[in-house]
């Protein structure tokens, strides 16, 4: 009996706080008439929500967070941080236009990039990595109506060339 208590004391706390899943999913697609960049970013709400709960002062809520400038502004920057597109080793500015906090437990956030080239890119996308060691991030780039192209990004590979 002692022996079961033990057992159950030991991997309660670990059960508590499981974690099913480490993923986030982006997709992209290059806009020909502004020449930038369109992207939706899928992550989960919950690793969101501790996340900003260690950057934002008197944090309340995401969905708070998300109506007050200044946390919206953290938000984007955490996610730029571990979301960000290089070209010819210049970062290209990533703007957020919106977000959903869907039902399902995950966040939408919705950014485009400034003008840049139809040429190379560097992705970084190792968002959460630092957070969670197993995390994995999709990134599918919508190359023409007829054509997507996935790339998967872990911890042992954050980057990857993308020709647009």
């Amino acid at each position: 009996m002692k022996s079961l208590l033990l057992i159950i004391s030991l991997t309660t706390p670990y059960l508590i706080y499981a974690h099913d899943t480490f993923f986030s999913f982006a997709e992209m697609q290059y806009n020909q008439d502004c020449q930038c960049l369109e992207i939706s970013l899928s992550v989960s709400s919950h690793d969101l929500e501790e996340k900003m709960e260690s950057l934002v002062e008197n944090y309340k809520s995401l969905e708070t967070s998300f109506k007050i400038e200044s946390n919206r502004k953290q938000i984007s920057e955490f996610i730029r941080d571990g979301f960000a597109i290089f070209q010819n080793k210049k970062e290209i500015k990533l703007i957020m236009m919106g977000y959903e906090l869907l039902e399902d437990g995950s966040c939408s956030l919705y950014f485009t990039s400034q003008v840049l080239k139809k040429e190379n890119i560097t992705m970084k996308y190792d968002l959460f990595m630092q957070e969670f060691s197993e995390q994995q991030n999709k990134l599918q780039y919508l190359k023409s109506p007829n054509k997507t192209e996935t790339f998967t990004f872990f911890i042992f590979r954050r980057e990857t060339e993308i020709n647009l």
